[in-house]
């Protein structure tokens, strides 16, 4: 059995795998129907989305198989990362890399395999692949390449979209947690003037509870001579607003 070799930018690989902060997630049925899809249009038992990692690749989807992850140095999928190029293998027994591999003497008995890199990033680095593996030897069409690139694709901007959405929730995070904790009196209000949310030190400034300013109008925390300068203002910032975009 012949193990990858390591890519020569395997440390900004690495890098750019785990910023994607998809490792050790939940099961998606995004990145499910894509392995299905796949296991239907090829007739194989099994397709995975694999990530490559240090010592290990894990499955983020693994239909017909289920184990979530293997060691690396027992990957088909490492190979195709370090070329950073579609690997197919019409018949592992015929190729000395794999012959004697445990994933081929052993369950799933590999006999064919195909891998098409996954490179989200604008760098084009492979962070894994999308892979097909069958019991029996076949062959692998020109149509069955193109087909497996676009379905890769399709993977690449799920890893995108997914990035993208952890992304802005530590945002969101680190945003509620300044406004939680600010030293300062801190609300929100709606477009109807109405208080969506105040912090703590703006409640102990004020007096009041939370149950009695949220959903109320902004102007109880005002004095009456000014309370509805305050409704103004704030149709005034939301209509300049709209007005700029």
């Amino acid at each position: 059995m012949q193990a990858a070799d390591l890519p020569n930018n395997e440390t900004q690989r690495l890098t750019a795998l785990h910023a994607l902060n998809v490792l050790d997630t939940p099961a998606d049925t995004a990145f499910d129907r894509i392995t299905e899809l796949a296991c239907e249009l090829f007739e194989v038992p099994i397709a995975l989305v694999s990530l490559v990692d240090k010592e290990r690749q894990w499955f983020k989807a693994h239909s017909g198989l289920e184990a979530y992850e293997t060691n690396r140095d027992i990957s088909f999928c490492a190979h195709a990362v370090a070329a950073n190029r579609p690997l197919v293998i019409e018949d592992t027994k015929n190729d000395p890399r794999f012959a004697d591999n445990p994933l081929v003497l052993e369950q799933p008995h590999i006999r064919f395999y195909a891998g098409h890199p996954l490179c989200p990033s604008d760098d084009q680095l492979p962070v894994g692949t999308l892979c097909l593996i069958g019991e029996q030897p076949r062959t692998f069409t020109e149509r069955d390449h193109r087909i497996l690139h676009n379905l890769a694709k399709q993977v690449d901007e799920l890893l995108r979209q997914h990035e993208l959405k952890e992304r802005l929730s530590r945002t969101a995070k680190q945003l509620e947690a300044l406004f939680t904790k600010s030293a300062t009196g801190k609300l929100r209000v709606d477009r109807a003037g109405n208080v969506i949310a105040i912090n703590p030190f703006a409640l102990n400034l004020l007096g009041y509870q939370a149950e009695e300013v949220v959903g109320n109008n902004v102007g109880m925390l005002a004095f009456p001579e000014t309370a509805e300068k305050y409704n103004y203002l704030i149709s005034r910032y939301f209509s300049s607003d709209a007005n700029e975009q």
